[in-house]
């Protein structure tokens, strides 16, 4: 095993300790030992960062080439948005999905790269402001997904009339309900520099018969009917949040969609 993969092993066992941990705060209802979860994700997120740039000296480039590398990446911006916009935004319990999400992300780059290192990677400048810009986009998706998935937990505990143990260590509905229209006014622009800079490379000729083409042009509506509603429309709460749900899985779709003309 590489030094890379020795530190992305590190990083890995890191937010699988912190997912414990927060599952087990949750669980317990109190929130006074959060401090020491989200201590134990920086020290991975440290790790993680060291992992990603000894494995682009060890392969010779920035590590977004293929699946794996780019699920790897995908779960440090994920990290370190919530390490930085959770204590902002009195945001911590959102760590108890992060950890879980950028464990399992880690840990499936971790399996791949450790059997198949890739071949053949893109060097090109447009090619990493394509797929960089993207990561960061899918980053703030995430994260607003996470949002969206608390809100409805939080009203199904104010339904239920749980307004006690885990409902006091839970964001409002208001609170989430801005977080995530905050990330995906910053996550939107990015994508569409992700889908400009992939026009760019290929010519500006767009593939509609490509699958993952096609996902993503689904997925940039469903954002765009998101932020026309809640703009224009005035919609809050349930209905955009559930929108937001949505658009999510259309992420999660383009994302795994085979593509034509696409590493992955």
């Amino acid at each position: 095993m590489t030094s890379g993969l020795a530190a992305l092993s590190g990083a890995a066992l890191g937010y699988l300790g912190a997912s414990v941990g927060f599952q087990w705060n949750l669980f317990r209802r109190q929130e006074q030992d959060w401090h020491i979860w989200r201590n134990l994700l920086w020290a991975a997120f440290a790790l993680h960062t060291l992992a990603l740039l000894l494995v682009a000296f060890s392969l010779g480039h920035v590590p977004l080439n293929g699946m794996a590398e780019s699920l790897g990446s995908l779960a440090w911006v994920v990290v370190g948005l919530y390490l930085i916009l959770g204590r902002i935004w009195k945001m911590e319990v959102l760590g108890a999905v992060a950890a879980p999400a950028a464990f399992a992300m880690t840990a499936f780059s971790l399996l791949v790269l450790s059997t198949d290192p890739g071949l053949n990677p893109s060097k090109s400048f447009w090619f990493y402001l394509h797929v960089g810009s993207y990561m960061l986009g899918y980053g703030a998706f995430v994260l607003a997904a996470f949002c969206a998935l608390l809100y409805f937990v939080q009203v199904r505990l104010l339904k239920a009339k749980k307004v006690w143990g885990m409902f006091r260590l839970m964001p409002s509905l208001d609170a989430l309900d801005r977080a995530a229209y905050r990330l995906i006014l910053a996550g939107f622009p990015l994508m569409l520099l992700g889908l400009t800079t992939g026009m760019v490379m290929s010519n500006w000729v767009f593939a509609f018969g490509d699958i993952k083409n096609q996902m993503v042009l689904v997925t940039v509506c469903v954002y765009l009917a998101y932020l026309h509603l809640r703009l224009v429309g005035g919609w809050q709460g349930r209905r955009v949040n559930l929108l937001l749900l949505v658009a999510s899985a259309c992420v999660l779709l383009s994302f795994l969609a085979p593509g034509r003309f696409h590493r992955f």
